[in-house]
């Protein structure tokens, strides 16, 4: 149905109207619920106690339930970018248009349809729950991600070795976003 020579402008296509959704609007409105909140507040107290090292709830209340590396990237990213919310939620989005790519990679590499490749895409783009996932701070979308990408690099492993390593990095970081989560793949 498409051709080759189409395939990066399509492929780049989705991921283009994929940053659009999640990006759209996406510091609009306060954080959805408890989860949301406790994860800013401790992004918040962690980043005024100077130390990023040690989690915090409090001033004086250490916090050990998740791992620390969303919780560094959305403080990174809030020293760039003056709204909090849309800060401390951007990293998810993109782990979200990430995921979406690694799913239409792994569909390429496992039939090598380019239709296939555009659909899978598209799917998990409408799929309700990942868009309301991916447009919150939350765990699950880049560990999520982690995943795919470990998943994708042991399929890439198979026809050049060196991308064995890459599933070992996906399966660390996703370790420091959702703990034993990470090991899924």
């Amino acid at each position: 149905m498409f051709e080759k020579k189409h395939f990066k402008i399509l492929f780049t296509s989705v991921l283009v109207l994929s940053l659009g959704v999640f990006l759209f609007r996406l510091g609009s409105g306060a954080f959805i619920d408890y989860d949301e909140a406790t994860y800013a507040q401790v992004i918040n107290t962690t980043t005024a106690s100077g130390n990023i090292f040690s989690l915090k709830i409090g001033a004086d209340r250490y916090w050990f339930e998740k791992p620390p590396l969303y919780f560094w990237l959305a403080a990174a990213t809030a020293q760039v970018i003056p709204s909090k919310t849309w800060a401390y939620r951007l990293p998810d989005a993109l782990f979200a248009v990430s995921a979406i790519a690694l799913t239409m990679l792994i569909t390429y590499e496992l039939g090598a349809s380019i239709s296939a490749t555009l659909l899978s895409g598209l799917i998990l783009l409408t799929t309700g729950a990942w868009l309301e996932a991916g447009r919150q701070l939350r765990m699950d979308v880049p560990v999520t991600t982690f995943i795919l990408f470990s998943f994708y690099a042991f399929l890439r492993g198979e026809k050049k070795p060196w991308w064995y390593v890459a599933v070992g990095i996906g399966i660390g970081l996703g370790v420091m976003v959702k703990s034993v989560i990470g090991l899924f793949v």
